[in-house]
């Protein structure tokens, strides 16, 4: 196992929540596995890991760790092989999603050039040569469109940045409860409308003729009175 390395520069400062763990799966990953000896367990490692490797199947979606543009692709982990590595950068750094179904991209409406947010798809996982599938993640200097190799026991290429802080902050996000909607008063139970009843008007005033009702029997007889004479 190589020797640990200091490693001087800090990541930009982020926004809280604008790192978006890049799998939908539980996050899982060793930390320690950067700065490792490649080849894994040579007693002669030629370089170092400088990234790190998430655990991942064939076929899953990869999400954008942070915003940015679709800066480029390669063949990876060779310039020949059938996958491929995919750059993202924003001002502040270059992500590298290796390994990737080669054109994937396009299969998720994207082309080079495209803006893209964290969070959003941006990749199929695809496989090495030796048939596994994993998610390899560096971090790289904003535009690096070239990331350099860390050869063994040699300082840390001037473009490669420590993804350890990048993908622990994307962890604590995922992991961060919602937070909590605005609180909404309860509905208020109203009683319902009862319309008012129909006005009736009253009916028309009866008129009695001249006297009173007590004078119409006296007026009927002597209307009978009249007749017989």
């Amino acid at each position: 196992m190589s020797p640990p390395i200091a490693w001087p520069p800090d990541p930009p400062a982020r926004a809280a929540g604008e790192l978006v763990w890049p799998l939908e799966r539980e996050p899982r990953w060793r930390p320690q596995s950067f700065g490792e000896g490649r080849p894994a367990g040579s007693k002669s490692p030629t370089r170092h890991h400088a990234a790190i490797d998430l655990r991942a199947s064939y076929g899953e979606t990869v999400y954008a760790l942070h915003g940015g543009r679709l800066l480029g692709h390669f063949g990876w982990p060779r310039k020949h092989s059938p996958a491929a590595a995919l750059l993202v950068t924003d001002d502040k750094s270059t992500t590298l999603y290796g390994t990737v179904q080669r054109d994937s991209w396009e299969r998720h409406g994207l082309q080079i050039g495209d803006e893209v947010i964290a969070g959003q798809p941006i990749a199929d996982i695809g496989r090495y040569p030796s048939g596994r599938s994993m998610l390899h993640i560096s971090i790289h200097a904003a535009n690096t469109r070239a990331p350099s190799s860390w050869y063994h026991l040699r300082p840390p290429p001037e473009d490669l940045r420590d993804p350890r802080p990048y993908l622990t902050a994307a962890e604590e996000n995922e992991a961060a409860p919602p937070e909590p909607a605005e609180p909404t008063l309860p509905a208020v139970r109203r009683p319902p409308v009862v319309p008012p009843p129909p006005v009736v008007p009253p009916p028309p005033p009866v008129v009695h003729p001249p006297g009173g009702a007590g004078a119409l029997p006296i007026l009927l007889a002597v209307a009978v009175i009249l007749e017989e004479l």
